[in-house]
């Protein structure tokens, strides 16, 4: 009878095989000898494996050097050369008229509808959450910021008008700058959007994002923007404004948006105004902001930032401005 002799095992040995058979190995092992002279189950001959071929990729002539690069970057990393590099200007133009003030108290006093909360009511939860929440915390200025801004959707909301409120909403866009094309993307803290009732007004409710992304091709929806700074700085906030209120523009396809920038107790508003073809420079946008607004100790400004809120929100596409004015750079 033929033999196959494999090796590798101390000493060797012989396995009888019949005909034509698949050829055997057997892996070198240590010390496999037991007592009775044999060798154990998990060291028998093991039948060789077919090599299985490696897959083919095609191999892909693109060069890199043609494809422009975009470089990508969070909103929350912005910061003013960034601002420069895309061609943002930035300044604090906006001031308030002193004749002005009195009337904005008057506007942020009024009480809201009748499924809406009183001032009175807002005014004691705002003291409650500051007896109640703990200061050194970046996340308490966020329900200073939800009271508020609830009070004022319900003081804009009656038969003309519904207000939506729109929590932490995605926002993302591309600017080209001298070195590179640049992408942003984030999430905007709030977006507020007031817009007639209807059937838009329900998708709006149940599906904001894919919503707002086809408002446009039905009307365009008076909105503005409202975002939340760590505690108290809201100007290192600046520019990640600038670069929010760019991207919501282009994204919406508007040329003015308004908004805030908030620590819940300290307020700042802005305008954002695109350029393109209104210069000749290679500016694509200005960013125009005021002083900060505190809701002060005894909630004695509140009537005023709920009144300044209002204006933005109605009119949040207008560049014309009812209670502040620009002054020359």
């Amino acid at each position: 009878m033929p033999a196959a002799t494999c090796s590798g095992g101390p000493p060797y040995f012989t396995l009888g095989v019949r005909k034509a058979a698949r050829p055997v190995f057997c892996t070198p092992i240590r010390s496999t000898h037991s007592r009775t002279g044999g060798y154990s189950a998990r060291h028998r001959p093991q039948a060789r494996k077919p090599k299985t071929p490696l897959p083919y990729f095609e191999p892909m002539y693109v060069c890199s050097a043609l494809r422009p690069a975009l470089e990508k970057t969070r909103l929350s990393s912005t910061n003013k050369t960034t601002l420069r590099e895309i061609g943002i200007r930035f300044n604090r133009s906006l001031y308030l008229s002193q004749d002005k003030q009195s009337v904005i108290k008057a506007e942020g006093n009024a009480d809201a509808t009748a499924s809406g909360s009183s001032f009175e009511t807002t005014s004691q939860l705002i003291r409650f959450m500051r007896n109640n929440v703990a200061l050194e915390t970046t996340a308490r200025g966020r329900p200073l910021t939800d009271v508020i801004l609830l009070h004022l959707a319900s003081t804009l909301q009656n038969q003309a008008w519904r207000v939506e409120l729109i929590p932490e909403f995605p926002v993302g866009a591309a600017f080209k700058t001298k070195s590179s094309d640049r992408s942003f993307s984030g999430l905007v803290d709030y977006v507020l959007v007031r817009v007639p009732p209807g059937n838009f007004f329900e998708f709006l409710h149940r599906n904001p994002i894919e919503a707002l992304s086809i408002s446009q091709e039905i009307y365009a929806p008076v909105t503005s923007i409202i975002i939340g700074a760590k505690k108290n700085n809201l100007v290192g906030a600046i520019p990640h404004a600038a670069i929010m209120a760019a991207s919501y523009c282009k994204q919406q396809e508007v040329s003015v948006l308004r908004g805030c920038i908030t620590s819940g107790e300290q307020w700042m508003l802005f305008i954002y105004r695109s350029l393109d073809g209104l210069e000749k420079n290679s500016d694509i946008g200005e960013f125009q902001f005021t002083k900060q607004f505190s809701l002060g100790k005894d909630l004695h400004n509140l009537a005023f930032v709920v009144g300044v809120l209002g204006d933005m929100a109605n009119n949040a596409l207008n560049y014309n401005q009812k209670y502040f004015s620009y002054l020359p750079e």
